[in-house]
């Protein structure tokens, strides 16, 4: 089956910049249902005082149109069809660039990457291994952050 490959930002709540986010989807109606990928803060790390360190965060069943109660994911991008083994694969790729991030931030004490870079490094490794169409790499790092 054949399933798209978003990338969504939209302005946080709490202000900085955008917040990006993958989106997987098997359909691309409008109204469509899917699974996002993305990093957030590690409030567990954060209550024993790493302020900079992240957890993936993967929502299922969740609308392409965003909760209404917070800015939607109109602002996307889509970066092309991908197969079902990269929709099964993306908890591993997720796991692997949240790991990445911190280990980048935990010995600087600060955040120097951060969502942009996470969703980066996975769209690296898949393209590394040609599991998305030629150019996703460089549209999404092009998107506005």
């Amino acid at each position: 089956m054949t399933n798209y490959l978003y990338l969504l930002w939209y302005l946080p709540q709490m202000g900085g910049p955008r917040h990006w986010a993958l989106f997987i989807v098997n359909s691309q109606e409008p109204d469509a249902y899917g699974t996002l990928f993305h990093c957030i803060t590690d409030k567990t790390a954060l209550a024993r005082g790493y302020c900079c360190t992240f957890a993936t965060d993967i929502r299922f069943g969740v609308s392409i149109k965003g909760p209404r109660s917070i800015p939607t994911y109109e602002d996307r991008t889509l970066l092309g069809p991908v197969n079902d083994d990269v929709k099964l694969m993306m908890t591993e790729y997720a796991e692997a660039a949240t790991q990445m991030v911190n280990e980048h931030n935990v010995p600087k004490g600060r955040t120097e990457s951060n969502c942009h870079d996470w969703v980066l490094h996975i769209l690296r490794s898949l393209d590394n291994s040609h599991l998305i169409e030629h150019g996703a790499l460089g549209r999404a790092a092009a998107c506005p952050r």
